[in-house]
């Protein structure tokens, strides 16, 4: 019995460790993951909701930026969220982020559905 508290602690602890290396973002049947590339979440997913280029890092001391990037919006619609997904420069998903709830149709049933 003991034994078995011991392994159940291990994995809630091990559970408690998970990053967000283990998300994945879904259109349709197809998943988009950190590393991705925008050609990958263009041929999943289609063109997105709508496209922003915004600063990843500014400099410390001018303020000005010295790391751009793009977020690609996905309207999830009345059933899900608003997505931001974050490019870095060489085009490569940085970080995902979830803008409240979606609304009307989905634009994320994938390519073949739009």
């Amino acid at each position: 019995m003991k034994k078995h508290i011991i392994f159940l602690f291990c994995v809630m602890a091990s559970m408690l460790m998970i990053t967000d290396s283990g998300w994945a973002f879904s259109c349709g049947t197809g998943l988009i993951t950190l590393g991705d590339s925008k050609t990958k979440l263009l041929f999943t997913c289609g063109a997105p909701t709508s496209k922003e280029s915004i600063c990843l890092e500014r400099h410390r001391e001018t303020g000005l930026c010295i790391n751009r990037g793009q977020a690609w919006k996905y309207n999830c619609g009345d059933n899900d969220f608003f997505y931001s997904l974050v490019f870095d420069e060489s085009g490569n998903l940085i970080k995902e982020e979830t803008e409240g709830r979606g609304m009307g149709k989905s634009d994320c049933g994938g390519k073949l559905s739009r």
